[in-house]
């Protein structure tokens, strides 16, 4: 519809519209063609195609253009189905917290069910939950002091429940006697 200098080629379009219509278009200056700024596109893809994908990535708020290390890494995860699920859920933040439930009205209470603290995160329920912190203090140490030569794990004095864990082992092997 334009020439390569910008100008109109009104032998195009000029029997085709009202007059009207062909005096606001001389109004405006035609479109370069190697002009970026007038072509028309995907603006959120950088070939400014349509995708899924990039449409996918608009409406759930990732980034768009830049891929989501996380993601890659639970994808090639070979573990259990539902933990590459769980896995997933929790790097969308999509996990149903307390919070998360009063925001939808399924509930009142934003309170964590465990410990009680008044607002209950993704963040809580996996880093800052006393009973987490335990767990992540027991795999820590379990770490720490496994190597090839212990299969053991660490010894007993570096649990920081014993007792806890005493009692459970305890409750496990009776129930196991009375189903026998």
């Amino acid at each position: 519809m334009s020439s390569d200098t910008g100008d109109w080629q009104w032998h195009l379009f000029e029997n085709l519209l009202p007059r009207e219509i062909l005096l606001r278009i001389v109004a405006v200056k035609g479109p370069h063609p190697l002009s970026v700024d007038c072509s028309f596109g995907w603006q959120w893809n950088n070939d400014c195609s349509f995708t899924v994908k990039s449409t996918y990535a608009l409406r759930s708020g990732l980034p768009i253009g830049q891929p989501n290390v996380m993601l890659n890494i639970i994808q090639k995860f070979r573990g259990i189905p539902r933990v590459k699920t769980f896995l997933w859920l929790i790097c969308r933040k999509k996990v149903i917290t307390n919070t998360e439930r009063t925001q939808r009205h399924f509930t009142s209470d934003k309170s964590c069910g465990i410990c009680g603290v008044t607002f209950e995160d993704i963040n809580h329920i996996l880093r800052t939950c006393p009973p987490t912190l335990q767990v992540w203090n027991e795999l820590i140490l379990w770490m720490e002091y496994f190597d090839d030569t212990n299969l053991e794990g660490p010894p007993e004095q570096y649990h920081t429940d014993s007792s806890l864990r005493s009692s459970h082992v305890d409750d496990m092997h009776s129930s196991q006697i009375s189903s026998n």
